[in-house]
This record gives structure tokens, C-alpha cells and sequence, in this order.
């Protein structure tokens, strides 16, 4: 962690990589039969080459999905970043955090089943935040458009 903070800068630069880690997936207890099983925390690690000016591209260079602690998120997000190049971290709300889900789900053989089912839920929960977000914040509604709709079909002053 201590690396990653020296070379994390605040501000966009041409030569700065972009990075994000987040927890995807919360340790949990489940049973199986009989049998309890504990599964660690899982969480979505990100990359971004840099660009010539922002915005980023969607899709980041690489991305991993990495099990038991922030630590070894980050210890994955510096592997998949050369080194010695600044970082620039981002915020929760600069990333699709569904497409990088998605693109783990996609891409990454080596999953079993049961995380691939919880990586789809947390897809699923990803896509209702953000239709959350669109009806709290856009509407159709434009009032000029509605006196202009009333005063065509007739149904409001001229």
C-alpha cells in the first residue's frame, strides 16, 4: 500500500496510469448440505493506460478480480501497472463498475460457478443503481413541450 501511495497523484498528467479497486463481492457464510463454507471478500481491481486527454476509454487495459483483502487488491492493481509510473485513483463514480464486473465474468476462466452467480447478482444490482440514478435525475418532461403538445391536441390554453 505504501508504494501505491507514493505514486498516486490528485490530478490528471499525460503520463499517469488510472487505477481502481473496489469490494465487488463481501465475505460471506454459506451452506452447502451440510457443509458451511466461508468465502472471503472478492474485489474488482482496474487499469488504465494513459491517455493523450481525458475521457478514459470504458474498457481499462486489464482488470482482475482478486479474493481475501484490500491489500492484495492493491498489491494486483501495481502488478498490472508498470512501475514507477503515477497513479491516478479513481472515485467510485468515474467507473462502470458493472462493465468491469462484466468483463471479469467474460474473460476470466478460471471462476467457479457460485462467484460467477454472485458477480452476475452484483451486475444486477449495479444496473438497478444506476436506473435508480436516471429516474432520481432525467425525465421527458419539458414543459415547453408539454404547453406545445397541449395547445396541438387541443387540450390546453392557446
Amino acid at each position: 500500500m505504501r508504494d501505491l501511495g507514493r505514486r498516486t497523484v490528485s490530478e490528471w498528467r499525460a503520463d499517469c496510469w488510472f487505477g481502481f479497486v473496489i469490494e465487488a463481492l463481501p465475505e460471506a457464510v454459506r451452506r452447502n448440505g451440510q457443509q458451511v463454507v466461508h468465502t472471503p471478500a472478492h474485489f474488482l481491481v482496474a487499469a488504465w493506460e494513459p491517455v493523450s486527454c481525458p475521457p478514459l476509454p470504458q474498457l481499462p487495459t486489464a482488470a482482475a478480480i482478486v479474493s481475501n483483502s484490500a491489500g492484495r487488491a492493491v498489491s494486483e492493481l501495481l502488478r498490472l501497472i508498470p512501475p514507477a509510473v503515477p497513479i491516478r485513483m479513481l472515485e467510485r463514480d468515474r467507473v462502470n463498475i458493472g462493465l468491469i464486473a462484466e468483463m471479469i465474468l467474460v474473460a476470466d476462466r478460471h471462476l467457479d460457478a457460485g462467484y460467477r452467480q454472485d458477480l452476475r447478482q452484483f451486475i444486477a444490482g449495479e444496473r438497478l443503481a444506476w436506473q435508480a440514478t436516471i429516474r432520481a435525475g432525467y425525465a421527458d418532461r419539458d414543459p415547453s413541450f408539454e404547453r406545445f403538445k397541449a395547445r396541438l391536441l387541443g387540450g390546453g390554453p392557446a
